[in-house]
């Protein structure tokens, strides 16, 4: 990648949203396809393993033994590589998902709650990823149906994304590109403890 590019990418503008965007929405394909292995995600998506800010947390409450028992993710920060890595693990552990989507279509949705630009309606759908360039972050609604792994529980939820970006250069043949450095989630935890416990 040449110095040019590089600058333009990191320094904003049009070329910056369309960019953090694509990195977003290409995190979020390959988590809702589930054919990426964490360790993989970590690697791909995220900030280099040096890098001491990468953090992975959904939001939750962290000192209910109860909830802590069957859902070790809910409000615990998982720092560095190892540690994002393990929350993905985590989540996987206790739950299982399908059908999980981030664009919707007028008609199915409504559009209720999702505001499109010009260019986002050029696909035929609203979609639900806000782009704050400024801030190097990316915020997305996502629903998708969800299974407690433990009692074969099941459930349909919406949830929030938030993706905080850094510009990595490209070194020794790396990839370069904007990659994730705080990743945080908005979901529903009482229908997933409530699954857990096959009392949904």
């Amino acid at each position: 990648m040449s110095t040019t590019t590089t600058s333009t990418q990191a320094g904003g503008g049009s070329s910056s949203r369309a960019a953090l965007l694509a990195a977003a929405q290409a995190f979020c394909d390959a988590f809702a396809a589930k054919s990426t292995p964490p360790a993989e995600l970590v690697s791909k998506f995220f900030a280099s393993s040096s890098s001491p800010e990468i953090l992975a947390l959904e939001h939750g409450l962290a000192n209910h033994p109860a909830l802590a028992a069957k859902l070790p993710f809910l409000g615990t920060p998982f720092r560095g590589a190892a540690g994002v890595q393990s929350y993905f693990e985590a989540v996987g552990g206790a739950l299982d998902y399908s059908d999980m989507r981030f664009s919707f279509s007028r008609q199915g949705d409504g559009g209720a709650g999702i505001v499109a630009d010009a260019e986002e309606k050029e696909f035929g759908a609203y979609s639900p990823f806000v782009v704050d360039v400024e801030g190097r972050q990316v915020c997305v609604k996502g629903k998708g149906r969800f299974r407690s792994r433990e009692t074969g529980q099941e459930w349909d939820e919406s949830f929030i994304y938030k993706l905080g970006y850094t510009f990595e250069e490209e070194e020794q043949g790396a990839r370069g590109g904007w990659k994730v450095v705080r990743f945080e989630v908005w979901a529903d935890p009482a229908a997933a403890y409530l699954a857990t416990k096959g009392e949904l």
